[in-house]
């Protein structure tokens, strides 16, 4: 039983979504009047949105490291799954010891890529 006040539920008052009494959302637009014209302009698709480029200053050493770390993370937990969960700590530490990287700069895997590999400079190319 509903309150006193409201309509009873018979199909004649039944609305199941009425959103008459909202407006579209649309975002604010910007006060400079060069920039609105812009903004205009794009969300009629007169402009087109901008090519997207992936540049990336990543090195060879870079590459490596991400790729080392990445098949041990992995390993980790295919071992974790397959053959038990001690596995599990190894990825952990790894984790732990990325952890501390960010902090101290030392990382091990950069410290045998700087031993075992020349500096070079960055590789500037579409990734």
């Amino acid at each position: 039983m509903l309150a006193p006040g409201f309509p009873s539920a018979n199909e004649e008052n039944v609305v199941l979504c009425d959103r008459s009494h909202r407006t579209p959302a649309t975002p604010a637009l910007p006060s400079d009047p060069v920039a609105e014209a812009i903004f205009r302009a794009s969300r009629e698709g007169k402009i087109p949105p901008p090519a997207m480029t992936l540049k990336t200053s990543m090195t060879a050493k870079n590459r490596i490291h991400d790729g080392i770390v990445g098949a041990l993370v992995l390993s980790g937990i295919l071992l974790g799954l397959t053959q038990g969960p001690i596995w599990l700590y190894a990825t952990g530490a790894l984790a732990a010891l990325m952890i501390q990287s960010a902090f101290t700069g030392f990382c091990p895997v950069y410290w045998a890529l700087d031993r075992f590999m020349a500096d070079e400079q960055p590789n500037r190319s579409s990734a």
